[in-house]
């Protein structure tokens, strides 16, 4: 599911995030930009939003390949990528 929701993330014009979800935070304090503001970055650079939901989606798709084959390394070497892209973004 992870791996075809990158094909929706980069549809031009469909909205990221919810008007009504402006003020969800994820834990008291965090920095959290508006609907609004994730639109004009995104739009701001179109290319660089395509290469990093690329990027998620050939990390969701090597972890099918992980889990599919049960291969217990192989997940925790996805979730070790991920976690790493999530301090660079």
């Amino acid at each position: 599911m992870l791996a075809e929701v990158a094909n929706l993330l980069k549809t031009p014009g469909r909205k990221v995030a919810k008007a009504e979800e402006a003020n969800a935070t994820s834990q008291p304090g965090a920095p959290e930009l508006t609907p609004a503001q994730i639109d004009e970055k995104i739009g701001k650079d179109r290319a660089a939003w395509n290469t990093k939901v690329d990027a998620l989606q050939a990390t969701a798709v090597k972890a099918i390949a992980a889990a599919r084959a049960h291969n217990k390394d192989g997940i925790l070497e996805v979730g070790s990528e991920t976690g790493s892209r999530s301090a660079r973004a």
